[in-house]
């Protein structure tokens, strides 16, 4: 009996006795063959060396994309990529996969039903993609759009208009409009100019005598305005005239003048109330000593005010009805009795002054003066003492805030937290354990990953972390293998070892057939298996029947075959099978263990896809009807003044009848001739 592990495509040829009759079966199935069992086929199996079976014939091939490894005894990954760069065309990238491979496309281009990538005609496959303004042409892996005159490939892709007036590229007269068409623009002269809009001359609306102008009309650029004579300004009416009208220079800030501002047609002049005279600069007033002329008229004292004056008595008299005259004062009902504040009768009906608290009485025996109580004792005040009329406040320096009438406390802008204490201008006297900002929690170092402050140097950490400043992360599972913990539960593990927790060691090359590495370099084989990688078997070196064809046998009934001899005993002939088949004439043919395209004169390729030798076209001509558009010239007048002659173009819609044909190629290689 054999040993082969692998399930192929196999074809068997068993020939029974069945009661006295030899039967043939032949067939392309799953078949397994399995040490010391036999062969497996459809529901029966069969004991391949029973004496019953007079001839068994068994070979094995490679499923598509696989080839057949002699060293390694086994189909492996045939890698098309490598053996042809350019099975997916110039234009396309090989990627191998398991038992074949992909073709991916640059961009521009699509694979084809051969297989191949080829430009994708963008402008067939989307009329439109230009527009009704452009026409589309192809190019490799890509297309370009032609736009018609006055028209250009918007952010769209597509043709256009092209706003003459925005990009500023039009011709129109820097005193015109620009109205942007359809492919096309038009210029208009503004308002208050002549001309085409290409070229536009100022109007001087002054020369029309069409401006209700009713002084005097000034020509500007574009339009004009009026001027006026001094003391007049123009304003619009109601009905769009433009008028002069006077100017009430009292109306602003009082034309400047100190007190009494008068209008007149076209100018204006100041003067002063009474008890002033006017200064020479006709607008300021000065004030007027009446006391100089007569006294005033004032029995005893005479005091010039601003703007006037006061007549005044010696102590005991006050002013009488006129005031002018002074009189005898005799009770405390006469004038408040001379007093400015209070007044009180003695024994012998005579009068005493005095005044209210916060004023003292002055040496006149009547007036009061404002007593300043700062300066005695800086009026109790712990920081500043502010006099005020008849009374005084206390205020604080900066930093501080009244505690009461007189006393001043510190002030912190920030206030102190966790119990503590403002003690000077934003500064805190903190309890134990917060010695940050305003009694705030301070650790140092700070909190990392995520990690909250609670105390002094105290941190609350994270999940995953522990450590005074959260920085050791903690893994559920204790590293092996000299890991370590870098992350929650996250180890970091020296070479040769992986895994979440550095668990797993590391066999170079890998542990083959099976074996299990169980520490650097070391591998436990399976039963049957030996070798610093389980890569010797322990079966001895038997085949019987013998390999044939040249065939080496390398172990139990297993056999290394030359070429291009396959089979269980070498005993079968490879025939050549491509897959994808070969194009334009290609023959599948053998090369060793592998199938391969020998291609005809003019083309190459692993598949012969590309095509190296001229093509020679064959048309056969028929006429079919269509309607197109013809784009004809023509002539017209252009430029400013319409004086010259310039071409342009059109579209003219036209039936015409076209020769089509259908087009057959062949190859014409020069040594075919």
């Amino acid at each position: 009996m054999f040993r082969y592990e692998e399930i192929c495509f196999v074809v068997t040829t068993i020939i029974l006795f069945t009661g006295g009759v030899a039967q043939e079966s032949s067939d392309v199935q799953s078949v397994s063959i399995i040490e010391d069992e036999g062969a497996y086929h459809g529901d029966e199996i069969y004991d391949i060396f029973d004496s019953d079976i007079i001839d068994t014939e068994l070979f094995l091939n490679c499923l598509s994309g696989y080839e057949w490894n002699e060293e390694m005894e086994q189909c492996e990954d045939l890698n098309e990529c490598s053996l042809d760069p350019h099975i997916c065309g110039e234009e396309g990238i090989c990627s191998n996969i398991e038992g074949s491979f992909e073709c991916t496309c640059n961009e521009g281009f699509v694979l084809n039903e051969a297989g191949i990538c080829e430009d994708i005609d963008e402008c067939s496959a989307t009329p439109d993609l230009c527009g009704e303004f452009g026409n589309c042409t192809n190019i490799e892996g890509s297309f370009q759009c032609i736009c018609l005159e006055g028209y250009h490939v918007n952010r769209t892709g597509k043709c256009g208009d092209i706003d003459e007036c925005f990009d500023n590229s039009h011709y129109c007269h820097v005193y015109a409009y620009c109205k942007n068409l359809l492919g096309s623009y038009e210029c208009t002269c503004l308002p208050g100019f002549n001309g085409n809009g290409y070229y536009c001359e100022d109007i001087d609306e002054c020369m029309s005598n069409e401006t209700d102008c009713n002084q005097h009309c000034v020509n500007d650029i574009g339009s004009f305005h009026c001027g006026c004579l001094d003391g007049f300004q123009y304003q619009e009416s109601h009905e769009r005239a433009l008028k002069c009208i006077e100017i009430n220079e009292c109306e602003d800030n009082n034309g400047g003048c100190d007190m009494l501002c008068h209008n007149i047609p076209g100018n204006y002049y100041c003067t002063c109330g009474e008890g002033f005279l006017l200064h020479v600069d006709q607008l300021q007033c000065i004030d007027f000593d009446e006391c100089l002329i007569h006294n005033g008229d004032c029995s005893h004292f005479c005091i010039n005010r601003f703007g006037g004056y006061e007549c005044g008595c010696p102590k005991n008299m006050s002013l009488d009805d006129t005031y002018l005259s002074c009189k005898v004062i005799s009770s405390c009902e006469d004038d408040n009795g001379g007093c400015e504040q209070i007044c009180n009768v003695d024994e012998n009906d005579g009068i005493i002054c005095s005044c209210e608290n916060g004023f003292s009485l002055k040496d006149d025996g009547t007036s009061c003066i404002d007593v300043n109580e700062c300066l005695v004792t800086n009026g109790n005040c712990e920081h500043n003492c502010m006099n005020t009329k008849g009374s005084y406040r206390c205020e604080c320096r900066d930093g501080y805030t009244l505690k009461d009438q007189f006393s001043c406390q510190p002030y912190c802008e920030t206030p102190c937290i966790n119990n503590g204490i403002c003690i000077e201008p934003n500064t805190c006297s903190c309890p134990p354990g917060y010695p940050g900002p305003d009694c705030s929690a301070l650790c140092s170092p700070s909190c990392s990953n995520g990690g909250k402050c609670m105390r002094f140097n105290t941190c609350r950490c994270q999940s995953g972390w522990i450590g005074r400043s959260c920085t050791e992360a903690r893994c559920v599972n204790a590293c092996k293998n000299n890991g370590r913990c870098v992350r929650p539960n996250q180890c970091e593990c020296p070479d040769r070892y992986k895994g979440r927790f550095c668990e797993m060691p590391d066999c170079n090359p890998s542990c083959a057939n099976g074996g299990t590495c169980v520490a650097v370099d070391k591998c436990v084989c399976k039963s049957g298996w030996v070798g610093p990688r389980c890569e010797r078997d322990t079966n001895p070196v038997s085949c019987t029947p013998p390999c044939r064809n040249g065939g080496r046998c390398v172990g139990r009934n297993r056999c290394t075959c030359t070429r291009p001899y396959y089979g269980a005993r070498c005993e079968r002939v490879r025939s050549a099978k491509c897959i994808p088949p070969c194009r334009n004439g290609g023959t599948c043919v053998m090369e060793g263990r592998r199938s391969t395209c020998s291609c005809p004169a003019g083309t190459e390729g692993r598949l012969c896809e590309r095509i190296v030798c001229p093509r020679v076209i064959v048309r056969t001509p028929y006429e079919k009807s269509v309607r197109r558009r013809v784009r004809e010239s023509y002539l017209t007048k252009c430029g400013i003044f319409q004086t010259r002659v310039c071409t342009d173009w059109r579209w003219n819609q036209k039936r015409v009848v076209e020769v089509a044909y259908k087009d057959e190629y062949k190859f014409k290689c020069p040594d075919q001739e």
